[in-house]
């Protein structure tokens, strides 16, 4: 996947550093372990433990704040929250990301249907709103009041983002996270 964004990247302006796609058609290997290598391999922990994701939220609002700029407060607090959110949801980024301001989530019942993911194969302005990954990924979470209260405090920043920039800069497509 990597290879294949350098590949496109290198194709198109600015860079235009190659002038084909080696990638079309090809099919890359997908490594598997075997049950031979995985006997006797210690598996390694590949996740915060909860002081660590704590402090790793924590810090993060500590450098939205610090922002020279409201845009860029309002940028990093974004970041912030979606980092929040995602720890405790277990939301996908792209399911996160192709939350709308309203209808994805039911505040009373604190729960977020998931239905749909974004998919920004082929860069943010050419985003395609898509089902989950799979059939099990359609279902709805429950979420704590935290993450409700965080939730309002984005759509309030979001809001307040528009009003900075105006109707003519500012498209958004009713999401609730934007690019920003």
């Amino acid at each position: 996947t990597t290879m294949v964004m350098i590949i496109r990247k290198a194709l198109r302006p600015p860079f235009e550093i190659i002038s084909k796609d080696i990638t079309i058609g090809v099919e890359f290997p997908l490594f598997k372990e075997t049950l031979e290598s995985l006997k006797g391999a210690k598996i390694k922990s590949k996740y915060l433990e909860k002081e660590e994701l704590a402090k790793f939220i924590k810090v993060s609002y500590e450098l939205a704040d610090k922002a020279e700029t409201e845009i860029e407060r309002l940028a990093n607090k974004q970041c912030a929250r979606a980092l929040h959110i995602l720890s405790y949801s277990g939301l996908r980024i792209g399911e996160l990301c192709a939350l709308g301001e309203s209808g994805d989530i039911d505040y009373e019942e604190s729960k977020i249907n998931i239905i749909k993911t974004l998919n920004v194969q082929h860069g943010i302005e050419n985003y395609i709103l898509d089902t989950p990954k799979n059939e099990t990924s359609i279902r709805e979470v429950d979420i704590t009041k935290k993450v409700v209260s965080l939730i309002k405090e984005q759509i309030l920043d979001v809001k307040k983002f528009k009003l900075m920039l105006g109707n003519n800069l500012y498209q958004n497509d009713g999401f609730l996270f934007i690019n920003m």
